[in-house]
């Protein structure tokens, strides 16, 4: 399939200053790549870099271009299908978190 991804989970206590991030991820294509329908318990947060993608969120047909931000909501049911090489990095954050270290209301 031609797929390279690669995830980092920080150690505990590693980031103290952003405990709301769980796993940073990078994953690029050099040929049309199934993600498989999927959700996450926790926001999903992706920018793609380069290149193309085409994702279904929620039902919403989306085709998706480098400079993109994506955020997907927790629970959402999303798919996708990569018509070819594109690079993005992602961060899931869990549904309860503060996001990005901002305080709590």
């Amino acid at each position: 399939m031609g797929r390279i991804a690669g995830y980092w989970s920080p150690p505990p206590r590693a980031l103290r200053s952003l405990p709301e991030l769980t796993y940073v991820g990078s994953m690029s294509a050099r040929s049309a790549v199934a993600i498989g329908a999927h959700r996450h318990q926790g926001w999903e947060i992706c920018l793609i870099e380069r290149g193309r993608t085409h994702w279904f969120i929620d039902g919403r047909s989306l085709e998706i271009r480098g400079g993109h931000l994506v955020v997907i909501p927790p629970h959402a049911l999303h798919d996708g299908w990569q018509p070819g090489s594109y690079r993005f990095l992602g961060l899931r954050l869990p549904r309860a978190a503060v996001l990005l270290g901002l305080p709590r209301p």
